[in-house]
């Protein structure tokens, strides 16, 4: 056996509602090239078949384990539990509705034991819902042209901690990557996390960063990721978690003295008022209560926070809210929310007719 095929690898998937999906999930991982898996899957309290299938699973391959969660505890405690129960020194995470390509681990824990690196990761594809056509490749990695790039020492923290502010160096979800587990150190994460339904994957690579000596960048397809295209829908916990993140940010900014990374943190925190807006509108929340909601975080003194220093540039909705324009900030975003939803009704018309293709 070769020396890169030795090391057990735990994929952990979190499960909640995904009978639809989890079959083809688990099949591409029991699937993979690279045989020395564990696979825990962790039932997150779903009220549809997804326990029944998993328990399926596990009773065919030796390699599966189910954690079965009698109530609903989230995305961060699921992955969590099936870090406990791993065996494995190195895990990937991947999510119930996506899959991988069946060399994909192979091919990143050869690069994992060339380079000795903490994180290897790779780049995803889209898949279009669940017709499981390509629609299109993720973001490429800035590895400027080079099929793979390492990072060590001083510059994994100086270059690519910038990229949970908004830089875009390399992808900041748990997806597509194969982690050293030893860096999942527990008290790191701050409690917020766990509540968290948007970004706690971004959040948990943020705490768990500063401790990669090693990090590989590689320009191959390792994941497939479904995508939803004009599916995404009003949540109201959205605003909040982006509220939160931006607090946490704050905090490691001044931990580990990026203070220049601050207008990006706060860009992105503008970015989610106004998606938030917009999604109120597009879900077809009334003027009353979209006003409300703005004008709370006008006389609270956040928009004043989120806005002071950044310049008035080409993107309206940040010039209406330095002005205080709430007229013209609700108009806007009234003017967003009708035109996604009329794309949103033309995507719902189109998947539907794809059903009988």
């Amino acid at each position: 056996m070769e020396p890169n095929m030795e090391s057990k690898i735990a994929i952990i998937v979190p499960v909640y509602n995904a009978e639809r999906y989890i079959t083809r999930c688990v099949k591409s991982l029991l699937g993979q090239t690279y045989r020395n898996l564990e696979v825990i899957l962790v039932n997150d309290a779903s009220p549809d078949g997804s326990l029944a299938i998993c328990q399926g699973f596990a009773a065919q391959d030796e390699r599966v384990r189910v954690v079965d969660f009698p109530q609903n505890r989230g995305v961060m405690r699921a992955r969590f539990a099936g870090l406990e129960v791993a065996s494995a020194q190195w895990v990937m995470f991947v999510d119930a509705d996506d899959y991988l390509p069946l060399d994909a681990v192979k091919r990143m824990q050869r690069v994992q034991w060339k380079t000795n690196s903490d994180i290897v990761c790779g780049r995803d594809l889209r898949v279009f819902d669940n017709r499981g056509w390509i629609k299109k490749a993720g973001k490429p990695i800035r590895i400027n042209g080079q099929k793979m790039i390492v990072a060590s020492g001083p510059e994994v923290m100086e270059r690519y901690f910038s990229t949970f502010w908004g830089t875009g160096l390399f992808p900041t979800g748990l997806s597509r990557k194969l982690y050293r587990k030893s860096l999942f150190v527990p008290s790191l994460f701050p409690a917020d996390i766990y509540a968290m339904r948007f970004g706690e994957d971004t959040m948990t690579n943020m705490f768990l960063f500063p401790q990669v000596e090693r990090l590989a960048l590689i320009d191959e397809f390792v994941y497939y990721y479904r995508y939803g295209g004009a599916t995404s829908a009003y949540a109201p916990n959205f605003y909040a978690d982006a509220k939160t993140q931006y607090r946490l940010r704050g905090g490691m900014m001044a931990k580990y003295g990026r203070e220049e990374l601050l207008p990006l943190a706060k860009k992105e925190a503008v970015n989610a008022l106004f998606l938030q807006l917009v999604k109120m509108y597009q879900a077809g929340k009334g003027d009353d209560e979209t006003r409300a909601l703005l004008e709370e975080e006008i006389r609270s003194g956040f928009v004043n926070e989120i806005t002071q220093g950044l310049e008035r540039q080409g993107w309206n909705f940040l010039n209406l809210l330095k002005a205080g324009n709430v007229d013209g900030l609700l108009a806007a975003c009234q003017r967003e929310g009708k035109r996604r939803r009329k794309w949103q009704r033309i995507y719902h018309s189109l998947h539907g007719l794809l059903q009988y293709i």
